[in-house]
């Protein structure tokens, strides 16, 4: 036989090897294997009553862990769907209390950590000398949300919000760049950009991003009108 031919058989059994190996390992360390060595042991001690209820009982447990487990998914996707559903309807304290007992159940779902974050924004604006308390911590949710996906462009539009609302104007453009460099025709992100290039007082940048808003917005939208003022605002001032 070539050389080359024993060196692929070779490779062959190398690899049924180990996957045998590794295949006997997993079953050995399993719950259930540990529950039959115990009955086992019993047995050995010819204590056969004692081995027959300890595999019932073990039975039981492995069983209450499995339906525990799916109990848990399934109570998360309704804590979900209650925080999306008080979400959307501007009802943000109980948005806010079921995202966060879902995201015990589902620590890397970001769409939880968006909802959060944009309603504890929304609270700051009615609670009462508590307001900063609420914007950090709708800061902290976003950029986890962001951190867990960082495409998640409704969660940076929104985390660029709560920057400009704390007077941090830089990190605020760097996620409204982000946003735009992939949607640039993306409104609510010129409007946004415009007002934060207006504030570090970069007014030809700021006029440029109004000047696409006019290209993109219909003739018939009124938010025409806040567009045509602010130009003009900015051409006086320039």
């Amino acid at each position: 036989m070539p050389k080359g031919s024993l060196k692929v058989v070779a490779i062959a059994i190398l690899c049924l090897f180990s996957f045998f190996v590794g295949y006997q390992l997993g079953l050995v360390n399993t719950p259930q294997k540990a529950v039959k060595d115990r009955a086992k042991e019993l047995v050995d001690k010819n204590r056969k009553g004692e081995a027959i209820k300890n595999l019932e009982l073990g039975r039981r447990e492995l069983q209450i862990v499995i339906d525990s487990v799916e109990l848990d998914v399934y109570r998360a996707e309704i804590l979900k769907n209650l925080a999306r559903h008080y979400f959307m309807r501007d009802m943000w304290g109980l948005a806010v209390e079921n995202a966060q007992k879902a995201i015990s159940f589902l620590p890397t779902d970001s769409s939880l950590y968006f909802i959060i974050g944009v309603s504890l924004f929304q609270l700051s604006k009615v609670a009462e000398n508590r307001s900063s308390e609420y914007i950090d911590r709708a800061e902290i949710n976003l950029e986890k949300a962001i951190k867990i996906n960082p495409d998640y462009f409704d969660a940076r539009y929104s985390l660029a919000i709560v920057k400009i609302e704390k007077g941090d104007f830089k990190s605020a453009l760097e996620h409204l760049n982000y946003v735009l460099n992939i949607e640039p025709r993306n409104v609510s992100a010129l409007f946004a950009r415009a007002r934060v290039y207006y504030e570090l007082n970069e007014l030809l940048k700021a006029r440029d991003d109004y000047s696409k808003l006019l290209e993109i917005l219909l003739p018939n939208d009124p938010r025409r009108k806040k567009v045509i003022k602010n130009i003009e605002i900015i051409d006086s001032s320039m």
